[in-house]
């Protein structure tokens, strides 16, 4: 069934792209740091490719350009943190200096996901939402995003993961057994490709160890702990 609609104001939900969310954080950011007379430096088109200092204590992060030179830096610092997300290489890096990789447990639920950008045909004032269920472990989420842009996000456990091909999408928006959302979404312009999203395990990287991370070093985020993204933990 449908959710009642609540007053204007009880409810409050910001949706947006990634890209914005990122770029909105980074001109805080940078912007309190003007006004309190903070230096940050934004190295641009730049990558960290490991860890400085030993075993005891993390003492700086080497970085490369990504240009053509692919020149390589070694930053000092008194405190390193780790904010890469999901993908995170400390592990690694930190057992490369003679650390111990911190203990990781996992859970996988084996949900994978589907994203896609749509332009309406007419301004919509209506967000979908359809839980998956026991006879159909499928599900979908339809919510506006910046520039008159909606966003379709699919999702369906092992065995029953939405495509990764455009030309499927509508296909798997049938079989939700939802017509609302099908026969809305054959009248919106694709302006995006479908983007596949299947690394959704929950991990938790046990930083919090005893003696299990060096001096100076502090993993924080989707680097420390992920989630499953539909918690919304991000």
């Amino acid at each position: 069934g449908w959710q009642h609609r609540f007053p204007e104001g009880r409810h409050t939900t910001t949706s947006c792209t990634r890209a914005l969310f990122d770029a909105t954080v980074r001109a805080r950011v940078l912007a309190e740091a003007e006004r309190s007379g903070t230096r940050v430096e934004v190295l641009q088109a730049t990558e960290a490719i490991g860890l400085l200092g030993g075993a005891d204590r993390v003492t700086g992060v080497r970085v490369r350009a990504r240009d053509a030179g692919r020149a390589e830096r070694e930053l000092p610092a008194d405190l390193v943190v780790d904010a890469s997300g999901r993908g995170s290489r400390a592990p690694r890096w930190l057992a490369e200096l003679g650390a111990p990789a911190p203990r990781e447990e996992v859970v996988d639920a084996g949900i994978g996901y589907c994203t896609q950008m749509f332009r309406p045909a007419e301004p919509l004032d209506v967000v979908m939402v359809i839980q998956p269920r026991p006879d159909c472990p499928r599900g979908a989420a339809w919510s506006p995003v910046e520039g008159g842009n909606w966003l379709l996000t699919l999702s369906g456990v092992r065995g029953q993961h939405p495509p990764t091909e455009s030309t499927e999408v509508l296909g798997f928006v049938k079989s939700l057994g939802e017509p609302a959302l099908y026969e809305h979404l054959r009248s919106c312009e694709p302006v995006s490709p479908a983007y596949g999203f299947r690394d959704t395990s929950n991990r938790r990287r046990h930083y919090d160890a005893p003696g299990g991370v060096p001096e100076g070093f502090l993993a924080v985020s989707d680097a420390a702990c992920t989630f499953n993204p539909v918690h919304g933990h991000g």
